[in-house]
């Protein structure tokens, strides 16, 4: 399981930067406190292939939790 973005890079690293890269999904590494290393690190490597702002809404719509 890749659960952060460091891992990700770990495993992107064993490739060239143009074949294997990262997505920088700000909603889903909001939490972890080296988030913003990690993306200076993906951004030096050129690993940046997509970067997904948040897109969080609210008031959420119903069932969307469940959904």
């Amino acid at each position: 399981m890749v659960s952060t973005l460091a891992q990700a890079l770990d495993i992107a690293e064993r490739f060239p930067a143009h074949q294997v890269g990262v997505t920088v999904d700000t909603y889903h590494i909001w939490w972890d406190d080296r988030a913003p290393a990690q993306i200076a690190r993906a951004g030096a490597q050129g690993r940046i292939h997509t970067f997904q702002l948040a897109d969080w809404t609210t008031p959420l719509p119903e069932g969307v939790l469940n959904g």
